[in-house]
Formats: structure tokens, sequence, C-alpha cells
């Protein structure tokens, strides 16, 4: 293969395969491998990856969760068709473009979200940072700043629930502490469409 990798992949826990466009295996992936234009990665359960790409864009996989990624015009455009990811833009040259189950988001320069996707329960995103915009499937756009979220159910109507955006400490992060005593997290969060 002679192209040029858009991203790396780490694991956090156990391992993610990727399917090459061309191919029908999956590929077991190895700590660090490369990542190419129009891959697909998936996590199965208990495993989380983490994608850095050459943008600066990140991108975390959380357990059961598929994702085909592109870098076209300069730009990191991934398809995710279900699972938890996060995906940040706070270190990246441009931004990030996020296709869901018939939404798009455009994860501004900057920003950071979290979000999930299941046929289930439909698609959720969280803004942690910076601003985005969202699409849905009827092409309504609109801004979603820091703070706030959308919840849109299986048919992709919006849902007036209960959105709780966590701002601190980042979506997935994982807070060790070696001196062995106890350490002080500091949290905080909005809490939407409660009254």
């Amino acid at each position: 293969m002679n192209e040029k990798p858009i991203a790396m992949i780490t694991f956090k826990h156990k391992t993610a395969q990727r399917k090459f466009t061309e191919r029908v295996i999956w590929d077991r992936l190895r700590q660090h491998s490369p990542v190419y234009d129009g891959d697909t990665i998936r996590t199965a359960d208990g495993s989380e990856a983490t994608i850095y790409f050459e943008d600066g864009n990140i991108m975390e996989l959380g357990e059961n969760t598929m994702a085909q990624v592109f870098f076209h015009d300069g730009q990191v455009e991934t398809s995710v068709s279900g699972g938890t990811f996060v995906v940040n833009s706070s270190g990246a040259a441009n931004g990030a473009l996020v296709k869901t189950e018939g939404s798009t988001v455009v994860v501004n320069k900057g920003a950071a979200i979290s979000a999930s996707v299941s046929e289930e329960s439909g698609t959720r995103v969280n803004v942690s940072n910076g601003d985005i915009v969202f699409t849905d499937q009827s092409g309504l756009a609109r801004a979603i700043e820091e703070g706030e979220g959308i919840a849109l159910d299986a048919s992709g109507d919006e849902q007036i629930i209960p959105i709780v955006t966590v701002l601190s400490p980042s979506p997935n992060a994982k807070i060790l502490a070696f001196s062995g005593s106890k350490e002080s997290v500091p949290f905080s969060w909005t809490v939407q469409n409660l009254g």
C-alpha cells in the first residue's frame, strides 16, 4: 500500500479492527497502527480506541462503535453507524465533519463533542467545548454552543428530555492517582430541559 496514512490509532482497552475500503476481511490493529483514508474502524465489547489524525483532530471510540474515516480537502470526515464517541478539534488545524444516522455535525475548530448513536435510542450530542452546527434528517441546521446538547429519537425527531453536558473532566478521561492519598477531581456540568 503506497497511500499516506491520515491518522494513527492507539488502544485504551483491548483492541480494534480495521477494514480497508476495497476489502471485506477485518484486520486486527496493533498499537500505533496507521489509519488510511476510507478505513472503517470498529471496537468490540470492552474495547476503547483513540484515533489521532494528522491535522490534530482526535476521535475516541467507545466499545461497540463503528466509524469510517476520511480526509478530504484538508478536513477530517467520519461516518459513525453506531456506538459512543468523542471528537476533539481543540488542537486541530481545521474542525471535523461527523455523519451519523441521518444527521450531520460540523465540529468547528476548537470544539469538542461527546455523542452516542443507536437504532433504539437515537442520536445524542453534547458540546463540551466551543460550538458546532448540527443538521438533522429534515435538513434543519442549528448552532449548538458549549454546555448545550441535542437528543433525537430513533425516527430523527428532537426529544425534549433532560440533557446533562459534562464540561470537566473531559469525556472518557481516565484519572489515575498514584500518590496513595485521596485526590480531588473537580466536576462541572450544565443541564437542559429540567423545567
